[in-house]
């Protein structure tokens, strides 16, 4: 699906970014045209109002619930601050979120706001008064709720500390970088290396598919737009691609383009041009400085706890699914999970930036997990304890920290995934 973005129609009150489209259903393209609304209707009039750290969150959902993705995003934000220190740009209060319980709330919301969002499944939008982002979680596992505010919250977070003229690599790569982050026992941890991406871009570079350096860095709106409408493998990629420039940017050749980078991104923020900003910081020899980039990715060790919680989600979705559907007794083990995911045909379906992707439960990888020495090991499955009403515990036992995919009601009788972390 195509990553609309209205902030170059110059009528429009409203711009918006649909950055990471994430969603269990629809394959249909929309053409977003935002309206000239700003006055709230009655369903965001009537959403109750949390405050984290960083956030009023604006919300359908449980208390519980909001207080646990409020908690989740500080720590994120901190991340932003951490990572841009040294921008001094836009302010400091509480950014606004509408996280709503269904796509539904999420189409009513947005519409209320004058957005057309049924194509999407998270945005960040702003107009001269305000800025939000918003997404809904019924039906979509937690880590891809947990990536979609991460990758929108940064283009808000960018919004005020560098403004709406990024270069498209930059702000979409940075959206990339901290959508992929993972939370562990309270630990952000930013730099991830995910498989697949990696796997893409080495065939990419390999068959000649791939986006030459200095495309990428010129790549503008248009030309972003058209490889996403035109089905062209540049489409992904280019999102691909410029996540692993900014990963290059912040950790390659041991952290030695970092502050760099962070020099390139103040001159942005002061206005510079962004070919005279690049040239200016890491010079003029873009060829040698493009082969380092691909050096990098050649060599690049990909991240396997990340992949393993990937996975304890999925299986998780999987478990609740044939808690609500199914009349026999819950798996005991995982062969037993496998079998009766297969049976009944169970798969995510989502809609990326890039494009619709499915994981489905056929796939044989999903079941097993690597040990840091890159050893498999099978997920272990604890039956829940009797009478509890509660899908079975999922581990990685083998991993350290220990994550956990645990179950809990809150105080409206939802049912709620959480992952836990032990030492042992």
């Amino acid at each position: 699906m195509p990553d609309f973005c209205s902030r170059c129609q110059p009528r429009a009150r409203w711009a918006l970014h649909l950055g990471l489209a994430l969603a269990l259903v629809f394959a249909a393209v929309a053409s977003l045209a935002p309206a000239a609304a700003d006055a709230q209707g009655a369903f965001l009039n009537s959403l109750n109002r949390f405050e984290s750290r960083a956030y009023n969150i604006y919300t359908n959902l449980s208390r519980a619930e909001a207080v646990e993705y409020g908690r989740h995003m500080d720590l994120i934000y901190r991340a932003y601050t951490r990572q841009f220190r040294q921008l001094r740009g836009g302010q400091r209060e509480k950014q606004d979120m509408y996280l709503l319980r269904t796509r539904r709330d999420y189409i009513r919301a947005m519409g209320e706001f004058g957005i057309n969002a049924s194509a999407s499944g998270g945005m960040f939008f702003w107009n001269n008064t305000m800025t939000g982002m918003s997404t809904w979680v019924e039906g979509v596992p937690r880590d891809y709720v947990f990536a979609t505010l991460q990758h929108e919250g940064f283009h808000q977070f960018a919004h005020h500390k560098l403004g709406d003229e990024l270069p498209l690599w930059v702000n979409e790569g940075l959206a990339e970088y901290f959508g992929a982050a993972i939370i562990v026992d309270g630990d952000v941890r930013t730099g991830i290396i995910d498989k697949e991406r990696v796997d893409t871009i080495r065939a990419a570079f390999a068959d000649g598919t791939a986006l030459g350096f200095v495309e990428l860095l010129e790549t503008d709106m248009a030309r972003w737009h058209h490889n996403m409408r035109t089905g062209s493998p540049k489409g992904s990629l280019q999102y691909d691609q410029s996540w692993a420039l900014v990963h290059f940017l912040i950790h390659g050749d041991k952290g030695k383009y970092r502050s760099g980078f962070g020099r390139y991104l103040v001159l942005l923020s002061n206005g510079r041009d962004h070919a005279q900003a690049f040239r200016e910081v890491f010079g003029d020899n873009t060829g040698r400085f493009a082969r380092r980039w691909a050096r990098f990715i050649e060599t690049a060790e990909t991240d396997h706890y990340s992949l393993a919680l990937k996975r304890l989600q999925f299986l998780g979705a999987g478990l609740l699914h044939l808690h609500r559907t199914s009349a026999a007794d819950p798996p005991t083990d995982v062969d037993a999970l496998r079998a009766a995911l297969r049976a009944s045909e169970f798969e995510v379906a989502s809609l990326t930036d890039a494009g619709p992707k499915t994981t489905a439960a056929s796939d044989e990888t999903l079941y097993a997990y690597e040990d840091k020495n890159g050893d498999p090991h099978p997920f272990e499955l604890l039956p829940a304890e009797e009478g509890s009403r509660l899908p079975p515990t999922l581990r990685a036992g083998e991993l350290r920290p220990v994550p956990t995919l645990t179950w809990a009601r809150d105080d409206e009788d939802n049912l709620r995934a959480e992952v836990a972390y032990s030492r042992r």
